[in-house]
């Protein structure tokens, strides 16, 4: 099922206003379908939409 703003904000980032939820929704239904990993469409979502508070970086285990 598809993220909305609305069900992406109150499930996956509570900090994120109205905008960012809706925009980092269609970025993790992108990456949903195209990878079909609902973690990492989250974990994408979330960094994208961060991005300009914090550093995030998006490798692979730890210590990358």
């Amino acid at each position: 099922m598809p993220w909305t703003g609305r069900t992406f904000r109150s499930r996956h980032n509570h900090q994120l206003t109205g905008e960012q939820a809706s925009r980092a929704a269609g970025i993790a239904n992108a990456v949903l379908e195209k990878s079909g990993d609902e973690g990492r469409a989250i974990r994408v979502a979330n960094a994208v939409v961060n991005r300009g508070r914090q550093h995030v970086r998006l490798g692979r285990g730890r210590g990358r």
